[in-house]
C-alpha cells in the first residue's frame, strides 16, 4: 500500500493515542462498578477497558488471552462505537522532535509486552514487568516516555485514566478517529488500509524479536530518556536468554 495514501487516510490515528472502552456486557459492567466502589469515585468517567494505539489503525491491549494486537476496524465492528480516544499533547511533541523514530520506538516498547498474561484484580500488586491488566500496560509505556499517570502502573485502573483525560494536556480526538472510519470519500482507500493493518497485525503477532533488535531498542530508549531527563527504564529480555 502507498505510504502517502496511508498518511492521508489516517492523519489522526497516532501512536500513543489511548482508546477507552465502555462495556456492554455483564462482566465489563461489574468491572466498572467495582472501580467506582474501590475508588469511591462517582464523578469520573468510568471505563471497563483501555487500549493503546500503535498508529496506522493498530491497537495493542491486555485482554483475557494476554497482551495482543487488534485493529480499530475490528474494534469498531464489535463494540458499536462505545469507545473514546484521547491524545496527550506532550507525547505528540516528543514524537515530533524526532519523527518518526520516537513514534517507532514507542511502538517497540509497547510490543515488548506482547504475550504477557492477563490478570485483573483490585488488590495492590508489586511493581513488576509482567503486565497483568490493560491499564497497567498503558501506564508502563507512558512512564517509559516520561509521562507517568498520577497512580503507579501496577495500581492504575481505567477509571484513573478516565479521570486524567478530562483535562489538558489530554484532548478528546474520538471525532477525528471516527471521521476516518466514516468518510465515504475514503471507502475504497479504507478497505485497502484495513487489509494493510490486518497484514501488519499478523506480522507483529507472529514475529519473535531477536536479541539484537531488543538491545537496539534498549539503546534507543536510553538515549530518549537521557534527552528528556527521564529515569532509565529497564526492559529485561523475555522468552529467551541473552545468548539465544
Amino acid at each position: 500500500m502507498d505510504l502517502q495514501q496511508t498518511k492521508i487516510a489516517t492523519p489522526t490515528m497516532l501512536e500513543g493515542d489511548i482508546v477507552l472502552l465502555r462495556s456492554t456486557d455483564k462482566k465489563g459492567k461489574r468491572i466498572e462498578v467495582a472501580q467506582r466502589i474501590a475508588r469511591m469515585d462517582l464523578a469520573s468517567p468510568v471505563f471497563s477497558h483501555v487500549m493503546l494505539s500503535l498508529g496506522n489503525g493498530l491497537i495493542i491491549h491486555a485482554a483475557s488471552e494476554g497482551v495482543t494486537v487488534t485493529t480499530i476496524f475490528k474494534l469498531d465492528e464489535e463494540c458499536n462505537r462505545t469507545w473514546q480516544v484521547f491524545r496527550h499533547e506532550k507525547l505528540v511533541r516528543r514524537f515530533e522532535a524526532q519523527w518518526p523514530d520516537n513514534a517507532v520506538l514507542f511502538g517497540q516498547v509497547a510490543q515488548f509486552y506482547l504475550g504477557q498474561s492477563y490478570d485483573f484484580s483490585l488488590r495492590v500488586k508489586i511493581d513488576r514487568y509482567d503486565v497483568a491488566f490493560c491499564s497497567e500496560l498503558v501506564g508502563r509505556v507512558y512512564k517509559a516516555f516520561g509521562l507517568p499517570f498520577r497512580k503507579s502502573a501496577s495500581t492504575l485502573w481505567p477509571i484513573d485514566i478516565g479521570a486524567e483525560t478530562v483535562s489538558p494536556p489530554w484532548h478528546d480526538v474520538t471525532t477525528q478517529w471516527r471521521a476516518v472510519l466514516d468518510d465515504p470519500k475514503l471507502r475504497e482507500l479504507r478497505q485497502q488500509f484495513l487489509n494493510f493493518s490486518s497484514n501488519r497485525r499478523d506480522i507483529i503477532m507472529n514475529t519473535r524479536r531477536s536479541v539484537k533488535e531488543h538491545r537496539h531498542m534498549e539503546r534507543a530508549l536510553a538515549d530518549f530518556a537521557k534527552k528528556w531527563g527521564i529515569p532509565k527504564l529497564e526492559l529485561p529480555l523475555k522468552y529467551w536468554d541473552d545468548d539465544a
